[in-house]
């Protein structure tokens, strides 16, 4: 008989079409034929079967699975807690890997560099399965080299999910930060915030020509975050504290700052902020400005413009963008809501099987379809012909109320999870109550079209 070191074409195929049993028998019988190794040539399961396996269920439609989406930072966070864990008794890799000498195989390993020289090494995807965050046994699907890492947690019940899921981010971020206790400057790029790393400062107090009431003032601040946070945590008086230093250029605002960041690098996180990621922080703070006995020449009349002309002219490139980020907002309650009604096991099937449950996404994406169609009409608009005020105040009357009712009606799909912070639902649903209410609130834009429809002003 003549052994072929090959593989012969679509035998694995033909082999997952048998019975298990008689699969079983001829792997083991080719194994005996060919000398091999009948456990190192096993074809390893997929990975809802090996998921199955780990949790002890039957198929899949009986575990519960919970999504986070992890932010930069996190990244490096939970990948490191995860490459700890993959050494830890009672972990098993999958579903490529059979034992803990495969590991090379089964997981792809990400490299970075957190400062100058220090390297990090985490999982870039993983399957694994372990019971060291708990008592019942979870399988993390971890993916960090898409440009959204997210952790999957999937476990026999929605609540061990959960706790597990929360579980190891907070074991991330106690156990395993290599941000804590480094210099760092944030700073503000054209799009976004950048946070690079800083060489510890060197300064003391003796290069420094400075009141000792000033250093006693920030001495205090220190001592907020430092030996007396918890005794101030105690009090409920909070630990964050800050001091201004003014004066002129030269008085060593800027040196008492570095003699400060100097002493605390170490034992806490040091951030410096430039004035460009201050200016970026600051685009978006609302605050009150009140004007008092405040009279204007006839000179300082916008030429051509009598009455909310003016004021609409400016307003209707913001209200514009609202149109289309009250339907951001509302696509993705309604893309969560979708996702969680898969995923949601009651009474042996996902509650997406259910009439009603159905009847609230139909609706979902009906009224979204509808409302991103407005959108898209109107910008067609406003690149060819142009957008009248009234044209604009259809667009943000109809999509943010729209947005709105998407987002509750997510809710409701949610159930009690709907108001956690895990999933974006609630939180879409309170910017949306503010956008109700800044650039036009509703009954300023109803009178707008009112005004549009009828010729007639009822503004006054």
């Amino acid at each position: 008989m003549i052994v072929q070191d090959n593989p012969v074409p679509g035998v694995d195929q033909w082999l997952d079409k048998q019975n298990p049993g008689v699969r079983e028998a001829l792997l083991a019988l080719g194994a005996l034929l060919s000398g091999r190794d009948y456990e190192s040539g096993r074809k390893p399961p997929r990975q809802d079967a090996w998921i199955a396996e780990q949790l002890g269920v039957d198929n899949l439609t009986k575990v519960a699975r919970v999504h986070r989406a992890v932010g930069v930072v996190d990244t490096v966070r939970v990948g490191m807690a995860l490459a700890a864990m993959v050494t830890e008794p009672g972990t098993v890799c999958g579903p490529r890997a059979w034992s803990s000498s495969d590991l090379d195989d089964a997981v792809e390993w990400i490299t970075a560099e957190i400062m100058s020289g220090h390297i990090y090494t985490y999982p870039a995807e993983i399957a694994l399965a372990t019971n060291v965050l708990g008592d019942e046994p979870v399988v993390l699907i971890w993916r960090a080299k898409d440009r959204t890492p997210s952790l999957q947690v999937i476990a026999g019940d929605h609540a061990v999910a959960t706790v597990a899921a929360q579980q190891l981010i907070d074991c991330a971020r106690r156990d395993h930060d290599p941000f804590r206790g480094g210099v760092w400057r944030l700073g503000g790029g054209s799009y976004q915030l950048e946070l690079h790393a800083r060489p510890r400062p060197t300064m003391r107090r003796g290069d420094v020509a400075l009141l000792a009431s000033a250093w006693a003032e920030l001495d205090l601040a220190a001592a907020a975050v430092t030996s007396a946070a918890d005794r101030m945590r105690d009090l409920g008086l909070g630990c964050r504290r800050g001091v201004l230093l003014a004066g002129p250029p030269g008085t060593g605002k800027s040196a008492a700052a570095e003699v400060i960041a100097a002493e605390l690098a170490g034992a806490c996180t040091v951030v410096y902020v430039d004035g460009r990621a201050a200016a970026y922080n600051m685009e978006s703070i609302t605050s009150e400005l009140v004007l008092e006995e405040v009279r204007l020449p006839g000179s300082a009349i916008l030429p051509g413009v009598r009455g909310l002309k003016g004021p609409l002219g400016c307003l209707s490139e913001a209200r514009y963008g609202i149109v289309w980020g009250a339907m951001g907002a509302a696509r993705s309650a309604f893309q969560t809501a979708l996702e969680y009604a898969g995923q949601r096991i009651q009474f042996d099937r996902p509650i997406s099987g259910f009439q009603l449950t159905q009847q609230k996404l139909a609706w979902m994406n009906q009224e979204l379809t509808n409302g991103t169609l407005l959108a898209l009409h109107l910008g067609r608009l406003k690149d060819t012909k142009g957008l009248r005020p009234d044209q604009v105040s259809v667009g943000k009357l109809n999509n943010v109320s729209k947005a709105i009712e998407i987002c509750r009606v997510a809710r409701t799909v949610l159930g009690a999870n709907g108001i956690s912070l895990e999933f974006p639902v609630i939180r879409h649903a309170n910017n949306l109550e503010s956008v109700l209410t800044y650039e036009g609130t509703v009954e300023m834009h109803t009178l707008i079209v009112g005004q549009a429809l009828t010729g007639q002003a009822a503004f006054r």
